[in-house]
């Protein structure tokens, strides 16, 4: 949703598409930034080890992996910056850890011993 969202203010845009026939599918969306957070989700369940780490690979996405995507020209931002791309990613794994967590721990409330 937040993809689409930047698309549609024309926040950022994806000059190639990774398949030529979809304009949803591409790259950052499906495969850097999901598997990243699930990732550090799955090493750091703590919440003070997951913030220390999911700060760095929203740092690295970021100012390391937008740089690369935009010399690629596969990522191209328009009326946005590295920094707001550092701090939605890392809103956006922020309440992907507080739903998980939330989820969690009502399967452990009614499962069955």
């Amino acid at each position: 949703m937040v993809d689409e969202f930047g698309k549609f203010f024309n926040l950022w845009c994806y000059p190639h598409q990774m398949l030529p026939f979809t304009d949803r599918f591409n790259t950052v969306d499906f495969a850097i930034i999901p598997v990243s957070i699930a990732l550090v989700y799955q090493f750091f369940s703590k919440w003070k080890f997951f913030f220390i780490a999911h700060i760095v690979t929203s740092a690295v996405i970021a100012f390391i992996g937008i740089p690369i995507f935009k010399a690629l020209y596969l990522y191209q931002l328009l009326n946005w910056t590295m920094f707001y791309s550092f701090l939605t990613v890392f809103i956006i794994g922020l309440v992907v850890k507080i739903i998980s967590n939330w989820i969690a721990g009502k399967n452990r409330r009614y499962s069955v011993s």
